[in-house]
């Protein structure tokens, strides 16, 4: 039950705040959730997940310049 995440998915401008409960466990819905992945809003714009792998990219391509910098002929 740590695992468990909920999230209303609605286009609406307001939030959904009910949560659900199981036994003696209480879910709150979450604004963003990440699923094999991939992070989804309750709008699923998919404006998170871009934002990350764009964020996941920019510091592989900074990882392969700090190694270009460190021999003499290698370009990158």
């Amino acid at each position: 039950m740590k695992k468990t995440e909920l999230i209303h998915f609605n286009y609406a401008n307001r939030s959904l705040n009910e949560s659900v409960k199981i036994k003696e466990f209480t879910i709150k819905p979450k604004e963003v959730v990440k699923w094999l992945g991939i992070w989804f809003d309750r709008k699923l714009s998919f404006k998170i997940h871009v934002e990350n792998r764009i964020a996941s990219a920019s510091r592989m391509f900074y990882a392969i310049k700090r190694l270009v910098n460190i021999e003499k002929d290698l370009s990158f």
